[in-house]
């Protein structure tokens, strides 16, 4: 019998991998468990909800976390390197910096009007998912659900690309 191993990249070092995979799997197993045994809405289309919200922030704070490559030039006084270096295409970097600078603008100028509109998506959120005519109390528990999707989902899609995605870039 052959004994599996994991690779190299995967093996947690100081413990980081291993609770940037336990952290979110906890969440989301705990969130389900909360939503498979309260009587307000239905647990699988708001699963549905908590999952499509959570990975849309995970890209937004995947675009907040790209790093910028600095490359170092070789030192023009020494003749012996005299091989050209290539260039990093830094397209996707510049794209990110700039959705990060528009988003955070944007952000702080409507920032009086996200209360009312994550209102407006819970009420209809809602409408769609209450178990027995309670929308006033499946509206609160909506409302929850999309500050915790939007928030776990940015912070996992930070970390990862912090963590994970810069070794990777870093590596190459």
């Amino acid at each position: 019998m052959s004994k599996f191993s994991i690779p190299e990249f995967f093996r947690p070092k100081n413990g980081v991998y291993f609770w940037m995979t336990i952290w979110p799997l906890a969440a989301f197993v705990g969130t389900w468990f909360i939503l498979k045994f309260q009587n307000l809405i239905e647990h699988k289309a708001a699963m549905l909800w908590m999952t499509g919200l959570a990975l849309a922030s995970a890209v937004l704070g995947m675009v907040f976390a790209i790093p910028k490559i600095l490359s170092a030039e070789p030192d023009s006084s020494k003749q012996q390197n005299t091989r050209k270096l290539l260039q990093e295409n830094t397209n996707l970097f510049q794209i990110s910096d700039w959705l990060t600078k528009t988003i955070v603008g944007a952000g702080l100028v409507e920032m009086k009007s996200i209360p009312s509109y994550v209102l407006k998506v819970a009420t209809r959120m809602s409408e769609g998912i209450a178990l027995k005519g309670n929308v006033l109390g499946a509206r609160s528990f909506c409302a929850g659900i999309i500050v915790y999707a939007l928030s776990m989902g940015f912070i996992v899609g930070y970390l990862i690309t912090r963590l994970i995605i810069n070794r990777i870039l870093d590596d190459q």
